[in-house]
């Protein structure tokens, strides 16, 4: 998909896909030729690529066995949840995996982002993995400073 750079070959790895980087999937600006592809793969589906992702997702999960219809349920709460960033949480958890992806910037901009939202009420485990992801983060810029300072953040928080 577009967002993280990951190239589909499949209807099941398309699924796979939709249902371990929910939190990218969301974020999908434009689904052009997802429909065409669908076909290509023997998978008759509506139009889709004007539509919403989540929309979309329902659609996908739901046209051939890859997924049960509870489970697809399920799947779609949670992209609701990601496309609301209605926690700190689900904020990293989009940092984490465009920085999987090697979106460095995109990773860079949710960290701060979580960062920022931070109570103090977090587990000293989500702090300190927050902290050190946001140093790597930091070393792929170059910015050494800010990476030390991250990493230090990380290990007190830990302690």
């Amino acid at each position: 998909m577009r967002e993280s750079g990951n190239p589909l070959y499949s209807y099941e790895e398309l699924c796979y896909y939709i249902k371990t980087r929910m939190a990218l999937w969301v974020e999908e600006q434009s689904l052009e030729g997802l429909t065409s592809k669908m076909e290509e793969w023997g998978v008759e589906v509506p139009v889709l690529d004007s539509l919403d992702p989540i929309e979309a997702a329902k659609i996908i999960l739901e046209a051939g066995t890859y997924c049960k219809k509870d489970e697809v349920t399920q799947y779609l709460s949670v992209m609701n949840m990601y496309a609301n960033n209605e926690n700190i949480t689900i904020v990293k958890d989009k940092g984490d995996l465009y920085l999987s992806y090697g979106k460095i910037r995109k990773a860079y901009e949710y960290y701060w982002r979580a960062v920022s939202q931070m109570t103090g009420e977090e587990t000293p485990e989500w702090r300190a993995s927050l902290f050190h992801n946001f140093g790597i983060v930091c070393c792929r810029f170059f910015y050494w400073r800010e990476a030390k300072n991250w990493f230090a953040l990380a290990i007190d928080a830990k302690d």
